[in-house]
């Protein structure tokens, strides 16, 4: 049974080659449990190895703010917000855009 996943998406631009995009999801009754923590941890380290890569960036829903504290606490930064970004079950929430400079 798969209860999470992490990948990590580089560009083929090559202005944008040394960054990539994380995306992770986790099912909710793994959650709190460490698991999105050792996901994330693996993923920068994997990122850090990685002579192209310089920053990662990622997407996540304003309100979820359990996952905006993860990130924080990996060394990610907020750098913007998109208003009414998501759209699910006709609700709109707001996107956070956050990055995390590997050389730093």
């Amino acid at each position: 049974k798969i209860i999470g996943n992490i990948d990590i998406t580089g560009s083929n631009r090559s202005r944008m080659a040394h960054t990539a995009m994380i995306g992770m999801g986790l099912s909710i009754d793994f959650r709190n449990h460490g698991i999105g923590s050792q996901l994330l941890k693996e993923a920068i380290l994997w990122s850090q190895q990685n002579k192209v890569l310089s920053l990662l960036w990622l997407e996540v829903y304003a309100v979820n703010t359990a996952a905006i504290k993860l990130y924080k606490n990996y060394g990610f930064k907020e750098t913007g917000r998109v208003e009414n970004f998501f759209k699910h079950c006709e609700v709109y929430y707001d996107k956070v855009t956050m990055k995390l400079h590997l050389n730093t």
